[in-house]
């Protein structure tokens, strides 16, 4: 026989079975056109946000005065000294 599942974990899962079927609810009304008054659609919506958090609000970032913005990349090569090892540019490379 399993073990039953401790207080917290069968609440988790009940609040998630509930959230599922909001969710769902939502999509019938939707895709399927359930008909669903303003309220009932505002309290669901309240709900899964309580269970699922608000999403974030997504963010534009903008070069200067509202253009695209600029990626530079360069590139930095470096030669090896004598040991194989890489010497850092400007730097005189360390004898052994």
């Amino acid at each position: 026989m399993a073990a039953k599942l401790n207080k917290r974990t069968a609440t988790q899962t009940r609040d998630h079975i509930q959230t599922v079927l909001l969710v769902k609810r939502l999509q019938d009304h939707v895709v399927k056109g359930l008909e669903l008054k303003a309220t009932q659609i505002d309290a669901a919506k309240f709900l899964i946000n309580q269970a699922l958090g608000t999403a974030r609000q997504s963010v534009q970032h903008t070069g200067d005065e509202g253009g695209p913005v600029k990626f530079i990349f360069e590139d930095q090569f470096v030669r090896a000294d004598s040991n194989g090892k890489d010497s850092v540019p400007g730097e005189a490379p360390v004898s052994h």
